[in-house]
């Protein structure tokens, strides 16, 4: 039975299924495959191992932030490979990625070392989002991103594992990860973070939309109230009161009304 077939709907961007399927010795046969389709790679540039690495084993900077990586690898070129996941939205998505991929990349040298052994650092981001109009007609530089695609249907995934025989595996490899129950309770804890930031995010927006739709009633109200105030204080100029009793009347200020006054005379 493969897991298309599961009466559960599957995560596959929980950052928990992720690195089971993504960041695992065990499979890194998958890892190897995505790379080498998600970035198109020619025969020649393909790369044919990899190693994964400690996400600690990035140094921390004295005082600095924290660098968390969820899946940090070394191809057989020396290639350092961050792969992220992001399910909730971010709107300095491209710093925090860019700050990430300079961490690692600064990460490389010791000390005394030339800047000549540096090697080239490859981020991928794995985002909620992905259109497409047929699955039939996707490359298989897009294959693997629609499969882990949260939006992507049962029949689509389906039929992509039809088309790839290492999409097929991996949809067997499911029933492992769904059946073992250690790493299934892990999944469900980081669904509930998931859904509660989702919530908090979601609560923050509301929040401030109702605070700026009461804040631009009262703006209006206020506005309301001194149009209102010119407009009496006009007509008891143009009746010929004197400044000081419109004034005192409506509540303006003496030189308010005496501005409207002047603005009144022809």
């Amino acid at each position: 039975m493969t897991n298309t077939q599961h009466p559960i709907r599957l995560n596959r961007l929980n950052d928990i299924f992720s690195k089971y399927l993504l960041g695992s010795e065990e499979r890194k046969n998958y890892t190897l495959n995505f790379l080498n389709t998600t970035l198109d790679l020619s025969d020649e540039d393909m790369f044919s191992d990899l190693t994964f690495a400690d996400k600690e084993k990035i140094p921390q900077l004295p005082d600095g932030k924290a660098t968390i990586l969820d899946i940090l690898a070394t191809t057989n070129t020396s290639t350092k490979i961050n792969i992220e996941v992001q399910v909730c939205k971010d709107r300095y998505m491209a710093e925090r990625a860019l700050y990430y991929w300079s961490r690692v990349y600064g990460s490389q040298l010791q000390k005394k070392e030339s800047y000549d052994k540096l090697n080239k650092v490859i981020s991928i981001i794995l985002m909620e989002k992905i259109h497409y109009s047929d699955i039939k007609k996707l490359n298989r530089s897009d294959r693997w991103i629609a499969y882990l695609a949260k939006k992507t249907s049962d029949h689509d995934r389906k039929e992509l594992t039809e088309m790839d025989s290492i999409l097929k595996d991996v949809a067997e490899s499911e029933d492992k990860f769904v059946s073992n129950l250690q790493l299934w309770r892990q999944y469900e804890a980081k669904e509930k973070a998931i859904k509660d930031e989702q919530s908090h995010l979601l609560t923050a927006r509301l929040d401030g939309i109702e605070e700026g739709i009461a804040k631009g009633r009262a703006e209006g109200r206020i506005e309301g109230k001194a149009e209102n105030q010119q407009a009496t204080a006009q007509r008891l100029l143009q009746l010929g009161l004197d400044c000081k009793i419109v004034a005192a009347g409506t509540g303006l200020s003496l030189e308010e009304v005496e501005v409207l006054s002047k603005g009144l005379k022809p």
